[in-house]
């Protein structure tokens, strides 16, 4: 399954300053009324609205900034954050990792495999995993893994150990073995 970006960066992108986009709305405005100039941008807002900006009285967001660049033939900027979770279901699981605000919004749709898993690093990698069964040809029975578990030390401690281990000429599980039996009461 192919990860699709929605969008990255969106203030970023924004390559006109407001006075380019003053421009552009003269431009268009100078040969129409504001009736037929909100028809021909097939703007989602009135032409009222579009007489407030003319008079400096309503800003110019996102929406609108696309509807004057696509006028006049320039690549829209890239969606808003908001605009990425408008099709998000209002009963979706919201997840958090870390406590800093996220700087990464992964959404998974309701016809994505129940078991996939996600690599994070600069880019998102998708693997879909397969079914257990589908993991196992028909003529090798199936193996299950063993679990491990992990114990931390400090860098020094276990370069220390490292070394008596290496010096020993013994696996990491067989000094551990023996460790813990010269430890037994």
């Amino acid at each position: 399954m192919k990860a699709k970006l929605l969008t990255i960066a969106a203030e970023l992108a924004e390559d006109l300053t407001e006075e380019d986009y003053r421009c552009i709305y003269s431009e268009l405005r100078e040969k129409c009324s504001l009736r037929q100039f909100a028809e021909f941008i097939h703007s989602d807002v009135s032409h009222a609205w579009w007489g407030r900006y003319e008079q400096r009285l309503a800003p110019l967001h996102h929406e609108r900034r696309n509807e004057l660049r696509r006028a006049v033939g320039l690549p829209e900027l890239p969606w808003t954050v908001a605009q990425s979770l408008s099709n998000v279901s209002p009963n979706a699981a919201v997840w958090a990792l870390g406590e800093q605000p996220a700087e990464h919004v992964v959404l998974v749709g309701g016809d994505a495999p129940q078991e996939l898993t996600m690599r994070l690093n600069g880019s998102l990698t998708v693997i879909e995993d397969a079914p257990q069964e589908a993991r196992v040809m028909a003529h090798t029975a199936p193996r299950t893994r063993k679990t491990h578990r992990t114990v931390s030390v400090s860098h020094e401690t276990w370069e220390r150990l490292n070394s008596i281990r290496k010096s020993a000429g013994l696996s990491w599980e067989e000094f551990a073995r023996q460790w813990a039996e010269s430890l037994k009461p």
